[in-house]
């Protein structure tokens, strides 16, 4: 009889727990994210407030690969459960790297070399606008580079456009927030605009730097 009691004992402990409110989700933080939303989080995660735990616990990597396939801006997620039922998501996101036109829209460039879906109407912030890029590849490429700059070097590019020609496929043009123009090469473009800011300095008028082979200015008045 004590045996039955005790068995019947747990039955009811168990049960009890599972329709209690400690089994399922009572708070949810989201840690890290700056672009996405609370919401856009809880939407690509398929996760929301008065879910059971057990939608999480067990099942953190596939709900990260989830949140990765749904959403390229997402670099790292991780899942955790702390006080019985309270949900703590950890992002980490890709940062946005410029504009690419589209259909009359700008689809946002990530420094992971992707083209979100993300799109608006006009480009914001201090972020270049891509132009002219036939080859999705090249593009990707060169937004990986621009990722590699400095921020003060990155923040003083209006626009990169695909210029390439016969001695350079992988010639691009650069129009500067300062009023120079730049010609460089895609594959070596990380590299070369380091100098750019010294170059720069050294310049008595505007003009075009040419970074494709060696480092050197002239200006638009001996163009």
């Amino acid at each position: 009889m004590s045996l039955l009691i005790g068995i019947f004992g747990v039955i009811l402990l168990v049960s009890g727990y599972y329709v209690s409110p400690l089994s399922h989700i009572g708070r949810i933080n989201v840690v890290g994210n700056k672009v996405l939303s609370k919401q856009q989080m809880l939407r690509v995660s398929g996760i929301d407030r008065g879910d059971s735990i057990y939608r999480v616990v067990g099942k953190e990597q596939k709900l990260a690969k989830r949140v990765k396939d749904n959403t390229s801006r997402v670099r790292q997620v991780s899942f955790s459960i702390a006080h019985f039922n309270q949900l703590t998501i950890r992002v980490k996101e890709y940062a946005t790297a410029g504009f690419v036109p589209a259909n009359g829209y700008y689809r946002v460039a990530l420094c992971s070399g992707v083209i979100s879906k993300e799109r608006q109407k006009q480009p914001t912030g201090s972020y270049p606008v891509y132009n002219k890029f036939k080859s999705r590849k090249q593009l990707s490429q060169m937004i990986q580079q621009y990722a590699k700059l400095s921020t003060k070097i990155q923040t003083g590019i209006s626009e990169i456009q695909f210029s390439p020609t016969k001695a350079d496929p992988q010639r691009v043009h650069l129009y500067m927030n300062d009023g120079n123009e730049v010609y460089a090469t895609i594959s070596t473009f990380a590299d070369k605009m380091s100098y750019y800011p010294s170059i720069a300095a050294k310049m008595s008028h505007k003009g075009i730097v040419n970074l494709e082979v060696g480092a050197y200015s002239y200006s638009f008045q001996g163009k």
